[in-house]
């Protein structure tokens, strides 16, 4: 999930129990409504997905699947 402000594009990432926001580098795809995000998450960040505008930096998190973004698509 993707969000914008001032700075540019950043994802909200759970560290340390806490939302963070992680500013990334993003292009666009052939299919419109995809943003591909180039750089700026590592493998071992764990993205959260706030349904709503209440998620905001500092919110405790918690985890509610270990899988990985990729064992997600396989399974």
């Amino acid at each position: 999930y993707v969000r914008k402000d001032k700075k540019g594009s950043y994802c909200l990432v759970s560290r340390k129990g806490r939302l963070e926001k992680v500013y990334v580098e993003t292009q666009k795809t052939m299919d419109p409504g995809t943003i591909l995000i180039v750089s700026g998450l590592k493998n071992s960040d764990l993205i959260a997905f706030p349904y709503s505008k209440t998620g905001y930096v500092g919110n405790k998190t918690t985890r509610k699947s270990q899988r990985s973004i990729v064992e997600r698509i396989l399974y």
